[in-house]
């Protein structure tokens, strides 16, 4: 039987939040949920999933979210092995049943859908990397006080040099949300808590969105890369896209929010995609669209 752990960072929304958890509820799957202590205790979630203990105060953009996944995942791996470990956020919510998202993991054992493109200069949001950000420190000073912080932050980011990227990894970024196999997560833990790791995560806690380069920069630059799904040694040096690789739809059209809050309209083209997840979703306004992907489940 396949084991699957869902990792699952939330701070909103608790109704939805307990609607994702119900929907995993699967012989094999146990959730794992790290709730935003900002936003005051867990709440009741049904009995197969965990509340990870100590949650950590969580900022958009900030470290604190990198260091909420590398707890969530610390924990879940604390707890028993798992085939799979997936990365959803309080927003997300499956749109196949358990039974075929196992399925096809299992045909699929070993690897990673993970999106990745090269951050090289030039890239989109490279600037993300080589500027300077002060996120979570930013963020305990008083309202009254966040506009001068901010200025004070700009300040230094535009005073000072480019940052270099430390020597052994070439840097890579894509979306916060993906599936890595259980070889995969002990390597980057395990590399983590290595003197060269040490100091990558010293760099990406100034650095913005670090959610979206640190599991990046670590596995597509490992053994590990080969089973990235997509994944090609004909890439090079540099890639023009960001390979999409992960198992989510999202939809990034300029005329809605970025991403969309999805509804009932988007039914039919997430069924079509074949993805395993989507996201985002609101509980209020996606209702009757889950109603219908509760009902196709």
């Amino acid at each position: 039987m396949l084991r699957h752990a869902y990792l699952i960072l939330a701070h909103e929304q608790p109704s939805h939040l307990r609607r994702l958890c119900a929907a995993l509820d699967a012989p094999g799957n146990q959730c794992f949920v790290h709730f935003d202590a900002s936003r005051g205790p867990c709440p009741s979630l049904p009995a197969n999933a965990r509340v990870v203990p100590d949650p950590l105060d969580v900022n958009h953009g900030g470290f604190s979210l990198t260091s909420a996944m590398l707890s969530t995942l610390k924990y879940a791996q604390s707890l028993g092995e798992f085939d799979f470990f997936t990365f959803l956020s309080g927003r997300d919510y499956p749109l196949q049943s358990n039974k075929k998202i196992a399925g096809f993991l299992e045909q699929h054992a070993g690897q990673n859908f993970i999106n990745f493109y090269r951050l090289d200069r030039g890239a989109d949001y490279y600037h993300h990397l080589s500027q300077r950000y002060f996120v979570d420190t930013r963020a305990r000073f008083p309202n009254a006080l966040q506009s001068t912080a901010r200025n004070l932050e700009r300040v230094v980011r535009f005073g000072l040099p480019e940052r270099k990227f430390p020597a052994g990894l070439s840097p890579y970024r894509g979306s916060a949300f993906f599936t890595l196999a259980n070889e995969t997560t002990h390597y980057v833990l395990d590399y983590l808590g290595s003197p060269e790791g040490t100091q990558h995560l010293r760099f990406f806690r100034r650095s913005w969105g670090s959610d979206e380069m640190l599991f990046q920069s670590i596995i597509l630059n490992s053994p590990h890369a080969a089973r990235c799904r997509f994944h090609s040694r004909d890439q090079g040096q540099t890639m023009a896209n960001e390979n999409n690789a992960s198992l989510h739809y999202i939809d990034w059209d300029l005329k809605r929010e970025r991403p969309a809050v999805l509804d009932e309209r988007d039914l039919e083209p997430m069924l079509e995609s074949g993805f395993m997840f989507a996201r985002k979703f609101d509980e209020i306004r996606s209702e009757k669209l889950l109603a219908s992907l509760d009902e196709l489940r």
